[in-house]
């Protein structure tokens, strides 16, 4: 089936080496395995099964027509991908749950545009279920048989079949392992999953790897994706360009978000500009000194932000690191109760910050602590156009100190960074990521313990200060190094760490600052911004007219406040709606709450009643925002396949 596809699709594989194509092969055999263990190893385990009747002929039989009607079904998903992958440019996944709910519009539309493609199927599956019944036939019984001359041979004949009955138990143990570390594809710390078929930017070769058996079962475990049809598909699309639009010009009716900035940039030379970004890890602006925290864990934080361009209401997309990187890296909002890292849609071809950045000739790094593979940082750096991934394994462990659970400890993971970018030839583009301030809160030391046990979550505030130390000792490094000069700098937390919050708002408040004292005149900003508004940031600060496509607006040095302000933020069970004055709290059922958090920080006073007009509104451009980003997700149709 792989070999077909690749024939069928042999235009979109023009101008790759035979030897890519033939190593997509190979690194497909791993999907192969885990699908065929997903279909078929309950089957396998059943006909290996350590008691008598498991040889008798009767029952191997009925063993393989319960397997031949289990694999008629994913013969069918085979088929339908085959085709489907025209329409949006990669594997069949969560689409599978739309053909119950419109079983006779597919039927038909098959029967009448695809006659002869469904004539090869009917042959395959003639061809298939041939072979199978042939194989049924040649069946046999393998019931024990002990002859008379092996039973004069030995004294016990019990012992005999003890020594059979423990090695067919052993055999039966040992498939179970085989079985689960195939579908697990390995003994990596996360399981396999479609983000390990891309080991680079071309993505029809990692959509060559995979195969839509391992794409549906995954969804098929994971849930169906959420559908959105709140609203004409021309009404939402007209109302998210609207609340989007930026001094900017939208290319393509297939591709709602995809558009190119029109206006200039207030830096001088802004394209020979360095971007570098902090993801500091758990950083809630309730903690940070620069926001009014009393303890003032943060010195060296709040010491940039005296000159840098502070961002005051600005909100994390989600709450896990996962969500904070995708939406920071590749301006992508927490829409689905599923992730995109680490999900089928990883499949689907993105406008992250790398590869614009690559495109306009950007050297790229991702650097992080943490072990290879660890929440899959390092495939999603690929995807996301990072030329090259720093982890754990890259790291001294004789000089680099870890905290025994994450991974590196910060000080040295900046350290590095910095060695790094010195190396490096300019423009470029680094993503950095903290995880030292993570529970469980170790520190490399008790130099570093500066708040008492009597301070309320002073393990949490230690690591944070830790963090800070770290990150001022880095631009402490910095400031020596010719690139600091000609380098943007954002800091910007990852998520709230999530204790202490009072309310909805306080959970997804966190810090972020633009630094760059030779070009960026310091600044604090009010409005509301979130992380899908990074990347256009940047495209705004480097002046770069490359078509993009993004779920947020980009801020300007001296124009930072655009034509609307919003921030959407999930939990997974409630969005948030943030608009300039108003917090809408809501489901896509029904409004929950209305509260104006600038006069009403602790959201105490719901004024839902009083302007149900105004909350209407706000949750009609929500419903609107959610149902362009989901399907845009799921059609592939957030940016073209490069």
């Amino acid at each position: 089936m792989r070999l077909a596809f690749y024939i069928y699709y042999s235009d979109a594989f023009s101008g790759i080496s035979f030897v890519e194509i033939l190593f997509s092969f190979f690194v497909g055999l791993r999907f192969d395995l885990a699908s065929a263990m997903i279909v078929g190893g309950i089957f396998f385990l059943l006909l290996l099964l350590p008691f008598p009747f498991a040889k008798n002929n009767f029952y191997q039989q009925i063993i393989l027509i319960a397997f031949s009607i289990v694999l008629l079904p994913w013969l069918f998903v085979f088929a339908g991908d085959l085709l489907y992958y025209q329409f949006v440019s990669r594997r069949l996944s969560f689409e599978i749950f739309t053909v119950t709910k419109n079983f006779s519009e597919i039927t038909r539309m098959i029967a009448g545009g695809y006659a002869f493609s469904l004539a090869l199927f009917i042959l395959f599956l003639v061809a298939v279920y041939f072979a199978l019944w042939k194989l049924l036939k040649k069946v046999t019984s393998y019931e024990l048989r002990v002859t008379n001359d092996k039973l004069q041979m030995t004294n016990d004949v019990s012992d005999s079949r003890f020594k059979k009955y423990s090695k067919e138990t052993l055999i039966f143990i040992s498939a179970i392992g085989i079985i689960i570390v195939s579908i697990r594809g390995g003994l990596q710390l996360k399981p396999l999953r479609e983000s390990y078929a891309f080991r680079n930017d071309v993505l029809q070769l990692g959509h060559l790897s995979l195969n839509p058996v391992f794409t549906v079962a995954r969804v098929l475990f994971k849930g169906d994706s959420e559908s959105a049809d709140f609203f004409p598909t021309e009404f939402a699309t007209e109302t998210v360009r609207a609340l989007l639009k930026n001094d900017e010009e939208f290319l393509d009716t297939n591709y709602p978000l995809m558009r190119r900035k029109n206006s200039q940039s207030e830096i001088r030379n802004p394209k020979s500009l360095n971007v570098i970004i902090f993801i500091m890890e758990s950083w809630g602006a309730k903690n940070i000194g620069a926001f009014g925290n009393p303890y003032k864990p943060t010195p060296n934080f709040d010491s940039l932000a005296q000159n840098g361009m502070l961002f005051t209401n600005f909100f994390a997309s989600g709450q896990r690191t996962i969500q904070g990187m995708q939406a920071i890296v590749s301006s992508l909002p927490t829409l689905l109760r599923e992730d995109i890292i680490g999900s089928s849609l990883e499949q689907n071809s993105f406008c992250s910050l790398g590869t614009i950045l690559k495109s306009s000739g950007y050297q790229t790094l991702f650097i992080h602590g943490a072990r290879a593979g660890s929440m899959g940082f390092d495939a999603f750096a690929t995807i996301a156009g990072f030329d090259k991934s720093i982890s754990k394994d890259d790291f001294d462990l004789q000089h680099a100190k870890e905290d025994g659970t994450w991974g590196i400890f910060d000080e040295y993971v900046f350290a590095k960074a910095n060695e790094e970018f010195r190396a490096m030839q300019e423009p470029f583009c680094g993503i950095v990521f903290s995880l030292t301030s993570h529970s469980p809160y170790e520190l490399p030391s008790k130099k570093f313990a500066y708040y008492p046990d009597s301070v309320s979550h002073y393990r949490y505030l230690n690591t944070l200060r830790y963090a800070d130390n770290a990150l001022g000792k880095y631009f402490a490094s910095a400031k020596k190094e010719k690139y600091f000069a000609n380098t943007i700098f954002v800091i910007v937390a990852d998520h709230v760490e999530g204790f202490g919050e009072k309310n909805m708002l306080e959970r997804f408040h966190i810090p972020c600052l633009i630094y760059s004292p030779n070009h960026i005149p310091s600044q604090r900003v009010n409005n509301v911004f979130s992380h899908v508004d990074i990347l256009p940031t940047i495209l705004n600060l480097l002046n770069i007219t490359t078509p993009f496509s993004s779920f947020g607006i980009g801020a300007d040095i001296q124009r930072n406040i655009p034509s609307k302000n919003f921030a959407l933020i999930s939990d997974g069970t409630l969005f948030g709606w943030i608009t300039d004055s108003l917090f809408l709290v809501a489901n896509e059922e029904r409004v929950i709450g209305l509260f104006e958090f600038r006069q009403d920080q602790q959201l105490r006073n719901n004024v839902l009643a009083a302007r149900t007009h105004a909350a209407e509104i706000l949750w009609q451009t929500m419903k609107c925002y959610v149902q362009v980003g989901r399907n845009v997700l799921r059609e592939n149709t957030l940016f073209p396949r490069q």
